[in-house]
This record gives C-alpha cells, sequence and structure tokens, in this order.
C-alpha cells in the first residue's frame, strides 16, 4: 500500500495526464495526415493516453462499427509496424496507451513507422 500511496502522491505532484493526452492526440492527427497523404480512409480516435486507429470511412462509436472496419488492412498495418519495431495491440479492436515512458522521440519514431506502413498498404 505504501508504494500505491506514493504513486498516488508523485501522480497529484506532478500529473502527467495533459501531455500524454497531447501526445495521443498528436499521434493520431499524424496518422490521419498521413492517411490522407496517401488516400487511405481512417477513423482515429484518442482519449488521454489511449489511442486507436480503425480503417474505415465512417466514425466508429462500438464494436457494431469496429467490425465494419477493413480488418484486412489492419493486419497488414499491424505486420508492418511490428517489423519497424512499433509493438501495437494485435486485433483492431484493442486501444493503444502511452505512458510517461514514451518520449518525444519515441513519438516520433512512431509516426515515421506509421507513415511508412501506410505506405505500404
Amino acid at each position: 500500500m505504501a508504494a500505491g500511496v506514493t504513486t498516488l502522491e508523485i501522480l497529484r505532484a506532478n500529473p502527467p495526464y495533459k501531455a500524454l493526452g497531447e501526445r495521443a492526440a498528436y499521434l493520431m492527427q499524424e496518422a490521419q495526415r498521413a492517411a490522407r497523404k496517401r488516400g487511405i480512409p481512417v477513423y482515429t480516435t484518442a482519449l488521454g493516453s489511449l489511442f486507436t486507429l480503425f480503417f474505415s470511412a465512417k466514425p466508429v462509436h462500438n464494436f457494431e462499427d469496429a467490425q465494419g472496419c477493413d480488418l484486412n488492412a489492419f493486419r497488414r498495418y499491424f505486420a508492418a509496424m511490428l517489423r519497424a519495431g512499433i509493438y501495437l495491440a494485435p486485433s483492431q479492436f484493442e486501444a493503444g496507451f502511452l505512458s510517461t515512458a514514451h518520449t518525444d522521440e519515441d513519438i516520433e519514431t512512431t509516426v515515421r513507422a506509421l507513415d511508412q506502413a501506410l505506405q505500404s498498404l
């Protein structure tokens, strides 16, 4: 319990939530930009440190919407990201998470890999 209390005290003193939310939003903004450049329909969403990219021209609000996405495109995207050393959740139905361990350099590396992955689709 002492470790939990200490963690909460650290988070209260120096909350990372705003920065994490900005990084996730930036990542999804760059995903949209890269997809538009290649004419690939994607729907992105981010909330706090969580983010998801769907291969869909329509908004995704629920599981039924997500099932209508291009799952084959996601599989190819996932494989390309993995080859680039970016480890994402392996299912279109999962979210990605950022943490304070992810640096600005990590985000930029991910953006470059994402751009290349979309180019390969």
